[in-house]
């Protein structure tokens, strides 16, 4: 592994963070990437036209037909309709990325420099910064830049314009099949299937390192907690997470790390196994009781694809067509973020269904979000749409704010 970094000059380290440095790091893999919002990226043999998983579609699709891309970060939301990066909700640190720092932000383009800002091929939203790219053009990425997190090799703590993303050994980070943010960190996948990761990104090259090539997926949850799947030629897939390594996961195909609890789909069957924390019941098992081994989520099979929120779990399941499609969600509801009206304890401990999402051929959450997003429609799949639910305090979900949205709510964006 060859690796580079930077650290400007005269920079501010910020305190509680797993790393302060504004680094970049790269790590060579073989394969065609995807990118999953909220921090994970997974890798995929081939590419599809319209293929989405999180929110976030295989690169290389722009087709406006498709079902809208989304990604949620921490108190931001954000979607691409006909290319355009469109982002609302929390902005106090330019997280929606329209040029102002003004906070609960109106659905609307991010802004560039020189207008707004195209993003066809992939959005991800962290904590609270997003980044996104076009074809071949530079990856930018907006807003919290307390840990270098986008990448512009200066100190500044926000950016509420997107700003192309400089490399460390000088020039813009171009051609790009992906890009993922994290909660303080940021990475990208170049066609030349180089890996650069900036702000938090040392905990991806760190267990990089030991979990060996190629990687095929690859998650962020909360700071310093990194989850990878790897399959070496002829050997069975393993995970190697930065917090000690699972038990009973046999070739998983999608993984999701969220605040402390970490998901992954089974190949086989579709089947969803999790671990970690699971005081809100966020492992899917009946029980609250923690578990550093993987255990099944009651009830799910036929799962295109898991992601886990802070302290909730939701999971896009296959129906017998893709307009039979349904989520379930499970864990904490005290935000309504598993479409459940809080009360009382607000435990989930078994998946549900959650209303109103019919057809939905992506999800997305994040480790630091009490609110999830799914979309669908599209192609012949009809009108694409988006839809929202959860905490709803700097209306991440629907304006004006509240305390929280149970039932999913379209979302409609600007033209």
């Amino acid at each position: 592994m060859s690796t580079s970094s930077f650290e400007p000059s005269g920079e501010k380290k910020s305190a509680g963070r797993a790393s302060s440095r504004r680094s970049k790091r790269w790590i060579a893999v073989a394969a065609a990437v995807v990118v999953v919002a909220g921090g994970a990226v997974a890798i995929a043999a081939s590419q599809g036209s319209d293929s989405q998983r999180s929110g976030t579609v295989i690169s290389g699709s722009t087709s406006a037909a498709a079902s809208m891309k989304i990604a949620v970060g921490g108190s931001t939301s954000c979607l691409v309709h006909y290319s355009d990066v469109q982002c609302w909700g929390g902005n106090s640190q330019g997280q929606a990325g329209n040029n102002t720092l003004t906070s609960p932000a109106a659905i609307g383009k991010v802004k560039t420099l020189n207008g707004a800002l195209f993003g066809g091929n992939s959005v991800s939203a962290g904590l609270a910064h997003g980044c996104s790219f076009y074809g071949v053009s530079a990856v930018f990425c907006w807003g919290s830049n307390d840990n270098g997190q986008i990448g512009s090799g200066n100190s500044y703590p926000e950016y509420p314009l997107a700003n192309p993303v400089t490399k460390s050994t000088g020039g813009l980070l171009t051609n790009l099949l992906a890009v993922s943010a994290g909660d303080d960190g940021t990475c990208a996948v170049t066609a030349a299937k180089e890996v650069w990761c900036w702000g938090g990104g040392d905990n991806v090259a760190r267990l990089y390192s030991a979990a060996g090539n190629p990687v095929t997926a690859l998650s962020y949850g909360g700071v310093g907690n990194v989850c990878m799947v790897t399959a070496p030629s002829g050997q069975t897939p393993n995970v190697f997470c930065s917090g000690g390594n699972p038990s009973g996961i046999p070739e998983p195909r999608a993984i999701s790390v969220g605040g402390d609890h970490s998901c992954v789909v089974l190949a086989a069957d579709g089947a969803v196994k999790c671990w970690g924390d699971n005081t809100y019941g966020q492992l899917g098992n009946g029980t609250t009781t923690a578990s550093p081994g993987s255990l099944q989520s009651t009830g799910i099979t036929n799962a295109i694809d898991v992601v886990a929120g802070l302290k909730h779990t939701c999971a896009l399941i296959a129906g017998s067509t893709a307009a039979a499609n349904t989520v379930k969600c499970w864990g904490d509801y005290s935000a309504a973020q598993t479409g459940q009206t809080p009360g009382g304890i607000s435990k989930q401990t078994t998946p549900i269904e959650v209303a109103g999402l019919l057809g939905a051929t992506a999800i997305s959450t994040s480790s630091g979000s009490l609110h999830t997003c799914a979309s669908g429609g599209g192609g012949g799949a009809g009108v694409p749409w988006v839809k929202c639910w959860g905490l709803n305090t700097s209306a991440q979900v629907s304006s004006p704010a509240s305390a929280f949205i149970t039932t999913p709510v379209k979302i409609t964006p600007v033209a």
